[in-house]
């Protein structure tokens, strides 16, 4: 039944195809009749509440064009990401090429797509307005879409509504005449009704592998890959093993197949199906001989999880199953592509995505870590209040090390700083709710045992740093710290809310030599900063509708940082008021090692906020996600 199915499935695709063929032939028949649109706004896919939609422009000049710039407006509709363009202005909409896609030769083409929402109106079909756009150019429609095919609307393209009906037709035909079985991991390619955030990435069931897409949660075999969702190096399987008529390397082991030997910049792609939103765990069994071998995780331009270290084996085919964080996703077909860093040769085996319940296999601590004094030596500092002066002030700040701390492993060490009229105790034990719902702002319970935290007392309950005075005690806290117990030092992070999110702001500025990284939740510069020259790794979450330190402070500090690490400028997205979501950036062209994320959220002052309907902050993950792939 499943090999009818797939006949089934593939007769239908290919006629559709074909069908498509010929009405774009048709189209093009009529266009050359008339004076073409050279922009074209196309609705590949809606719903209730969203949609989704790209943009095709085409020279259609005697002469090569060097870059590319179009605007639209909306009346209710608002966009919410985009992919391969640079995406500038809140309605107006401005888009312009990245750096792949800005040359077009004579009679060359490219697409831009972004999802958004509806906002109770209807899906718009706005007029677009560009440098190879004709004057004409509009974006009409006078029926509703099929969710089975794309609607087109131009100056010079007025409707297709009958090349969908034929489709439509067809395949009620076929299916009429076979009986067929679809399985919960194998779906229609209707479309799937979903509320789009910034990190949908739509996919439909023919892109996936014998058209199977697995229904989340699921174990993905990496060898699994959608045949056309895929960049290798090579174009024949070096392997040898299960798909010969792929470039991608795939290779025998003990338990089936893995893809292997892979090179740096190397991706695979997944459709996958998700019937439920939410927040789904990820666990990927993979494995190197030798360290530095990283994977990113990502759907279309947004980076699900940065960076997952692939563990060091003795041997190839030897792996090991690592947690790699949590993802969001949202209902419907979805793409989900995993990434090759930037050292060469690792094997994956398998992603899980959602709970998981087998072995979990212990990390191996980074062979790069520069040890401090204390590392060999008795403990002797305890978890609780320690109090210290500096400078003739007495000073204190709470201490929570592991409890199977051992003086021969070098731990992430993470400092975390309160807001205004709190205190320490309150971020190193949480339970205060908009506060902190739980210790060190999520983080404790996200290192799983892998890192030091000290939360330091402000003096009058803040961080006004007079005189550099709470630099001074943060570098005699580092010091003792890193005296007393074992700590990488070369993996230092501060982290804070509100006035502690200044503090780690005036940490950033001055001690760029000394920390790796800082998150900052609702910040702004209230601390000072004392250099502020120097490039380092930068994390914001900030609420559009911040009453107490507005977004623009949070953007003013998130742009030094910018500069500093030599990031390409960009105006990133930010959701719109009564969204309930939240929208992430990472920003493009940074010096290695020193990358910059900003997240916008709709909501007020809150370092945890949650995303509407959702029981727990996305904000923790993002954060130990960014200070963890260092």
């Amino acid at each position: 039944m499943y090999k009818i199915n797939l006949s089934l499935f593939r007769r239908l695709h290919e006629m559709r195809r074909s069908l498509l063929c010929l009405g774009f032939a048709a189209t093009a028949v009529a266009t050359s009749q008339s004076s073409s649109a050279s922009c074209t706004y196309q609705i590949d896919n809606e719903w209730s509440s969203g949609f989704v939609a790209s943009i095709i422009i085409k020279n259609d000049t005697n002469s090569a064009v060097n870059g590319w710039s179009v605007n639209w407006q909306y009346s209710a509709n608002r966009i919410t990401g985009a992919w391969n363009t640079n995406l500038s202005g809140t309605n107006p909409y401005t888009a312009t090429n990245v750096g792949w896609n800005g040359n077009l030769a004579a009679g060359q083409s490219i697409s831009f797509g972004f999802q958004g929402n509806k906002n109770g109106s209807t899906t718009e079909r706005p007029t677009i307005n560009g440098t190879l756009c004709s004057s004409a150019t509009s974006s009409v429609s006078s029926a509703p879409r099929s969710s089975s095919s794309s609607q087109i609307s131009s100056s010079s393209v007025r409707s297709s509504s009958s090349l969908s009906s034929v489709i439509s037709s067809v395949a009620s035909s076929l299916l009429s005449s076979s009986s067929v079985a679809v399985s919960s991991s194998v779906r229609s390619s209707s479309s799937v009704a979903s509320s789009v955030a910034a990190n949908v990435c739509p996919s439909k069931i023919e892109n996936a592998y014998q058209m199977y897409a697995a229904k989340i949660p699921a174990t993905i075999q990496a060898e699994d890959f959608d045949p056309a969702g895929y960049s290798d190096s090579g174009t024949t399987n070096e392997g040898g093993a299960y798909r010969t008529d792929t470039g991608v390397d795939i290779k025998t082991i003990t338990s089936g197949n893995a893809v292997g030997w892979m090179t740096a910049g190397e991706w695979l792609e997944y459709t996958v199906f998700v019937e439920t939103e939410g927040d789904y765990d990820v666990t990927i069994r993979s494995g190197a001989v030798g360290t530095g071998r990283t994977f990113k995780i990502s759907q279309c331009d947004t980076t699900l999880i940065n960076s997952f270290q692939v563990p060091n084996v003795s041997t190839w085919g030897e792996f090991k199953t690592l947690s790699a964080g949590k993802v969001r996703l949202k209902p419907g077909y979805q793409k989900i592509r995993v990434t090759m860093g930037t050292t060469d040769y690792a094997d994956l085996d398998w992603i899980h995505i959602g709970p998981y319940s087998g072995t979990i296999d212990e990390e191996n601590p980074p062979t790069d870590a520069i040890r401090s004094e204390g590392c060999g030596k008795s403990r002797t500092l305890q978890n609780g209040r320690i109090n210290l002066s500096v400078n003739g002030v007495n000073r204190s700040y709470i201490l929570r090390v592991p409890e199977n701390y051992n003086n021969a492993n070098a731990y992430k060490f993470v400092v975390g700083y309160h807001w205004l009229n709190g205190n320490a105790n309150q971020v190193a034990s949480g339970g205060n709710g908009g506060s902190t719902d739980k210790p060190f702002y999520g983080l404790w319970d996200l290192a799983q045992n892998s890192t030091i935290f000290v939360a330091p007392e402000g003096i009058d309950s803040g961080w006004a740093n007079s005189n550099g005075r709470d630099i001074a005690f943060t570098d005699a806290l580092v010091s003792q710290v890193q005296s007393n117990l074992c700590i990488d030092k070369s993996r230092i992070f501060a982290t804070g809310f509100s006035y502690g999110a200044a503090m780690s702001n005036a940490v950033a500025c001055a001690r760029a030599n000394v920390f790796r990284a800082v998150a900052l939740y609702a910040g702004a510069q209230l601390s000072g900063c004392d250099g502020g020259t120097s490039p380092i790794p930068f994390f914001a979450a900030h609420g559009i509708s911040d009453s107490v330190l507005n977004i623009s402070q949070g953007r003013s500090v998130r742009d030094r940082y910018v500069r500093n690490n030599a990031c390409t400028a960009q105006n990133p997205l930010e959701p719109s008021r009564g969204s309930g979501t939240h929208i992430c950036t990472s920003y493009q062209g940074c010096t290695s090692g020193y990358p910059v994320r900003w997240c916008a959220f709709d909501g007020d002052h809150y370092p945890t906020q949650k995303d509407a309907g959702q029981s727990e902050s996305w904000i923790p993950r993002e954060a130990w996600q960014f200070f963890n792939q260092f």
